[in-house]
């Protein structure tokens, strides 16, 4: 076991023993929306998707991963390039993530 700190074993930090104040409201068609107000003129936008590797079967296997790849890809209507401007054009960056539980797509 490697020691990771000055705390003792099972000892919470300071900042973390705070709950920072947020909004969380439950939209008609069940989607959760989160918000939480922080100082400056930023925004960050997450969605998180309960499909992770873990809800797959041997038949679905890499199916999270697969649709994050995609969520780029274009549109009938929009190229991968025009989607990839647009974003740029707002200041924005796009990521996302595929894990076990969650797959997230974070602007």
């Amino acid at each position: 076991m490697r020691n990771f700190g000055e705390l003792p074993f099972g000892e919470i930090p300071e900042p973390l023993k705070y709950v920072r104040p947020f909004n969380s409201t439950t939209l008609s068609n069940g989607i959760r929306v989160c918000s939480e107000k922080i100082p400056g003129a930023t925004a960050n936008i997450g969605v998180y998707v309960g499909a992770g590797s873990r809800h797959e079967d041997l038949a679905t296997t890499g199916t999270s991963y697969l649709l994050q790849k995609m969520a780029l890809r274009g549109t009938s209507n929009r190229s991968k390039t025009e989607i990839a401007e647009a974003i740029e054009n707002h200041g924005a960056r796009y990521s996302a993530h595929s894990d076990r539980e969650w797959t997230s797509y974070n602007l």
